[in-house]
């Protein structure tokens, strides 16, 4: 295959497992969640760094405690890509919503993951992510869910396995 195809579809196939993180990270789907990682990868989001097993498990246990969230990579840039190892710098805006009992509160999280993919058996997954956060925001919510235009909109987005786009 020449070369310039080959890179082509490894960046596809990195960039389909950086959608996915996303998807699972804000449906709290461990399973697909750990699929983005290596059985032996690491993470280090800048306070207790570790397995990615562990990551996932706490991650997900936290986040399900939050009314909800939206993960959203972009700018993804290939520091460097071989056949099987690949460094990548993705920018990550993240949305968090907290319930809260005297009012909603939003975060929203900038930063950048720095990922070490690696290629075993023809399989692209993350070996090691090291996560730098560039700026945060927290204010009182100002979502509104139950008035105007929004009052007849029902289609709320859900954890796993009640979003609707689970089969």
């Amino acid at each position: 295959m020449d070369q310039e195809l080959r890179t082509v579809i490894d960046q596809q196939h990195i960039h389909q497992i950086l959608m996915r993180y996303c998807r699972a990270i804000d449906r709290c789907d461990a399973e697909l969640l750990a699929s983005c990682y290596h059985d032996d990868a690491t993470c280090d989001y800048g306070a207790n760094p570790g397995s990615a097993a562990d990551f996932v498990t706490n991650t997900v246990n936290s986040l399900r405690q939050l009314a909800g969230t939206q993960h959203s990579v972009s700018n993804y840039y290939f520091l460097s890509l071989t056949a099987e190892t690949a460094k990548v710098e993705s920018y990550c805006y993240a949305y968090h919503r907290l319930a809260a009992p005297d009012g909603d509160a939003d975060m929203i999280v900038g930063g950048r993951y720095l990922d070490d993919f690696e290629k075993r058996d023809g399989s692209w997954r993350i070996k090691h992510r090291l996560y730098v956060m560039d700026w945060n925001q927290n204010a009182a919510s100002s979502a509104i869910w139950d008035k105007g235009m929004f009052k007849g909109l029902s289609n709320r987005g859900a954890r796993f396995p009640d979003d609707l786009s689970y089969p």
